[in-house]
C-alpha cells in the first residue's frame, strides 16, 4: 500500500491521472449535453411540423368518425376537433359569379396545433352560425368583401374574416381552390352533405405524449374500412423525410462526439501506459507476478 501511494503521487505530479479525468469528465458532458441537445431539437421538430397537421393525430375516413373514438379521446383527457372538408360551389346572392372552392367544416376548438392566421393581423374566433372565414383569392374572383353574404348550397353566410394561413391547408384536397371555413352547425343547412358527396371527415386529437401513444394503439386495433390513422409524417410526406433527415443528422452528431470523446480517453489512456512500461518490466525481473503487478496498480485507486 506505501508503494501504491506512493506511485499514485508520482502520477498525479506527471499529469496522466489528470488528463485522463478531464477527458472522461468532457467526454460524459459531451455525451449528455448532445443527447439532450438532440433530443431538445427532435422535439422542436417534432411540435412544429405538428402544427401542420393542426393536431398530433387525425382519423382520415371517408364517413363521419364513428362515437367510438371520440369517447375513448375523452376518457384519455385528450383535445378533439372535427372538420368536413368537401369542394363545392360558392356563388353571389345573385348568382351572377360563381367559384369553385374547398369548404371546410369546422367544430369549435379547431385548430389544435397552430393558429389561423388573418389578413388584418387579429385573432377572430370562434366562428359563430352564419359567419364564414374566407382567402382573398375568393374576395376578387366574386367581387365581395367582408360584411358581405355569399351562397353556399342552401345556407346564407357572411364573410366575417380573411385568412391568409391555415395549418392544414396542405392536407385538403383540391388544395389549389380558395378556401372557405364554416361553423360545423352550419353544414346541414347547406343541404351539400347527401348520398356520394366527395366529403373527407377528419377527427383531430391532441395531447401529451403518454395518453397519445395509448390512443394510437387503440385506434390502430378499431380501425375500419375508408378509416386512416395520420401523424404528419403520413400526411405530410415532405415533412416525414424532412424530419428523418434532421434525425439522421442528430444522431451523426451525437456518436461523432463518442468517438472524440474515446480518442481523448484513448490518447491519454496511452501516455500513461507507455510511462509505466519500464516500471512493470522491473516489476517482473525483480520477481513479480502478473497478478501481483495488477493488483499493485489497482490499489492506487
Amino acid at each position: 500500500m506505501r508503494l501504491a501511494l506512493r506511485w499514485l503521487l508520482q502520477d498525479l505530479k506527471a499529469g496522466e491521472l489528470t488528463v485522463m479525468a478531464v477527458a472522461l469528465v468532457v467526454a460524459v458532458a459531451a455525451m449528455s449535453s448532445v443527447g439532450f441537445f438532440t433530443g431538445r431539437v427532435q422535439t422542436a421538430l417534432a411540435g412544429e411540423a405538428d402544427q401542420l397537421l393542426a393536431a398530433d393525430l387525425v382519423i382520415n375516413a371517408d364517413k363521419p368518425v364513428p362515437e367510438l373514438f371520440t369517447a375513448e379521446a375523452s376518457r384519455l383527457g385528450l383535445s378533439q376537433a372535427k372538420t368536413a372538408t368537401f369542394p363545392s360551389m360558392t356563388q353571389t346572392l345573385d348568382g351572377s359569379k360563381s367559384q369553385l372552392t374547398t369548404i371546410k367544416a369546422v367544430s369549435r376548438g379547431y385548430p389544435l396545433r397552430g393558429e389561423l392566421q388573418f389578413t388584418d393581423g387579429k385573432r377572430h374566433g370562434p366562428l359563430l352560425p352564419g359567419q364564414v372565414w374566407t382567402d382573398s383569392r375568393l374576395l376578387s374572383i366574386l367581387g365581395v368583401g367582408i360584411g358581405d353574404t355569399i351562397g353556399l348550397g342552401h345556407a346564407r353566410l357572411r364573410i366575417a374574416a380573411v385568412i391568409s394561413r391555415e395549418p392544414d391547408s396542405s392536407t385538403d384536397l383540391a388544395n389549389l381552390f380558395p378556401h372557405i371555413v364554416i361553423p360545423e352547425e352550419d353544414l346541414a343547412a347547406t343541404g351539400l352533405v347527401q348520398r356520394g358527396s366527395r366529403i373527407r371527415w377528419r377527427l383531430l386529437i391532441a395531447g401529451d405524449r403518454a395518453p397519445i401513444d395509448t390512443f394510437r394503439g387503440f385506434t390502430k386495433e378499431h380501425l375500419g374500412r375508408g378509416q386512416l390513422l395520420e401523424d404528419v409524417r403520413d400526411a405530410r410526406p415532405e415533412v416525414r423525410v424532412s424530419l428523418e433527415r434532421s434525425e439522421r443528422f442528430l444522431k451523426l452528431s451525437a456518436l461523432l462526439s463518442v468517438f472524440l470523446a474515446a480518442a481523448a480517453l484513448g490518447l491519454a489512456a496511452r501516455r500513461y501506459v507507455d510511462r509505466h512500461l519500464d516500471t512493470v518490466a522491473l516489476l517482473r525481473t525483480l520477481g513479480l507476478t502478473q497478478r501481483q503487478i495488477l493488483a499493485l496498480f489497482l490499489r492506487q485507486y
